[in-house]
């Protein structure tokens, strides 16, 4: 279906960039887990943070899942609570993974079960805020 005026062609535009720039923030905030992730911090970073290691999983990957719901969101105009369960489960999966290739193939870091805690803790922190706000404004 073709817009029919140019305030329809502006909205759709509008969507359009909205949904490809929320696409690729997902994706970006994602390799840029990746990359933090796998790389050696010693090295590279020499500024001191004060906050606890795994409140840093938990906020990073609550973050995570509410960038790809908000995808979601965007590009079908809701999200049903299956697709937030199957997000949440896949991100908590990729946490999961990630940690397993820290002590696999890395010499600098480890596998750490409480750092794939910390994860699904902030994936499922985010998941419920989905569900409620969802129920708020629905």
């Amino acid at each position: 279906m073709k817009p029919k005026n140019f305030s329809q062609q502006m909205t759709t535009r509008h969507t359009l960039k909205v949904k490809y720039f929320t696409l690729f923030t997902a994706i970006a905030y994602s390799i840029a887990i990746v990359f933090f992730s796998l790389i050696n911090l010693d090295r590279v970073l020499k500024v001191e943070i004060n906050a606890s290691d795994k409140t840093l999983h938990t906020i990073s990957y609550g973050f995570l899942f509410l960038i790809w719901s908000l995808y979601f969101y965007i590009k079908q105009k809701h999200i049903s609570l299956r697709l937030n369960f199957i997000l949440a489960w896949v991100l908590v999966a990729f946490g999961i993974i990630i940690e397993a290739i820290q002590g696999l193939y890395t010499s600098y870091r480890t596998f750490d079960w409480w750092d794939a805690f910390a994860n699904t803790l902030g994936v499922s922190i985010a998941f419920i805020i989905c569900v409620v706000l969802k129920k708020l404004f629905n």
